[in-house]
């Protein structure tokens, strides 16, 4: 634990880490008990709340007590609309073909990416032979002055950017007779472009069904 609290304190001052760092060789040293090196972990943690903590006030506050008296259909609004996560954003960018400011990019890795991101999208299938990919990519990407070994190097790494966000997962097959490729494909793991969390039922309908349903059971 003590070990995890140090790795996880180097954002800390460095008075903090310094405390941290003689609890730790306390405990490896067995010169306390377990229930000193406790009571000294309390006192640390103390410190840290009192030199980083701050209550809410203002605005903060009156909108986390709001939120607190917040009804079910309120809140399930405002989720759909806050549906979109971090991994969402960069998925977003590669089906828009566009930067993290919005321009849309050219020539560059993730122009690659997004071209490899529609291909993907653009095949029914779920799993894609990467031959074809690759014909498709050489038709999109290869009319340029790239010679053939630096287009490969970028079809590769639009392929490996795409794979870390999950959207595709490389198996091996049978082998179609093209020994560079060694029959490999990849299977998609996304489908769409669906962004948002789907809309939840009125509450007001489900309460109303379930009341419609306790009446005919009492029947």
């Amino acid at each position: 634990l003590l070990a995890e609290l140090s790795s996880a304190a180097r954002g800390l001052s460095a008075a903090l880490q310094g405390k941290l760092k003689t609890l730790q060789a306390q405990a490896d040293g067995a010169s306390q008990t377990d229930d000193e090196i406790r009571t000294s972990l309390l006192c640390w943690l103390e410190d840290v709340r009192q030199a980083y903590w701050q209550p809410l006030s203002g605005h903060a506050r009156d909108l986390f007590l709001a939120g607190l008296c917040c009804p079910q259909a309120v809140l399930d609004k405002v989720e759909v609309s806050l549906g979109s996560k971090t991994e969402d954003q960069h998925i977003l960018q590669l089906a828009n073909g566009t930067s993290g400011n919005g321009v849309t990019v050219a020539h560059s890795s993730m122009d690659d990416a997004a071209v490899m991101c529609r291909l993907l999208e653009c095949h029914t299938g779920k799993a894609v032979k990467v031959a074809d990919l690759w014909k498709a990519f050489t038709c999109i990407q290869g009319t340029g002055p790239s010679p053939s070994n630096v287009l490969k190097r970028r079809f590769g790494m639009a392929l490996a950017t795409l794979h870390p966000l999950g959207l595709h997962l490389p198996v091996s097959g049978k082998s179609d007779g093209d020994q560079s490729l060694s029959g490999w494909r990849v299977r998609k793991r996304h489908f769409g472009r669906v962004w948002l969390k789907p809309r939840c039922e009125p509450q007001e309908e489900l309460y109303a069904a379930r009341e419609a349903a306790a009446a005919l059971a009492r029947q």
